[in-house]
């Protein structure tokens, strides 16, 4: 550029239509204007199919996790059944032992209140109460 000129700027310039307006834009004056094209549809049944699709996703969600949490559960419970090592199994050992225990009588670990432990022999009432009369009462 030279110093003399001042610079230029651009004018934008809207080109001329290529194609007529169409049908739809010309309308004689005693015809009635046609609808527009966006109000054919009902805005109401739109939305509530959005939101009956939304919740069919969420149910649909729910019902697989459902699924996979109730299968992973299984699974482990299955796993854990078969094969007799973990906390479960050693629970369930305890709890039979300690059932047994009950029924029939028979050596106990217990701890004291000083946090010693001692064996104890667990036995039903009437089976205790008697070896406490033996003891204290004599054979009679």
């Amino acid at each position: 550029m030279s110093a003399s000129q001042p610079p230029t700027r651009h004018v934008h310039e809207t080109p001329a239509m290529h194609d007529p307006a169409d049908a739809w834009h010309d309308h004689a004056h005693d015809e009635k204007p046609q609808q527009s094209h966006g109000e054919i549809h009902n805005a109401g049944k739109i939305i509530l199919t959005g939101v009956a699709l939304f919740m069919v996703i969420v149910v649909a969600v729910v019902a697989i996790y459902g699924f996979y949490m109730h299968q992973i559960t299984s699974s482990l419970t299955r796993r854990e059944r078969a094969s007799s090592v973990g906390p479960a199994a050693d629970a369930r050992t305890f709890q039979m032992q300690s059932k047994q225990i009950q029924a029939k009588g028979g050596q106990v670990e217990s701890i004291n209140a000083e946090g010693v432990l001692f064996d104890a022999t667990h036995a039903d009432f009437t089976t205790a109460s008697e070896a406490v009369r033996r003891e204290y009462l004599g054979p009679n």
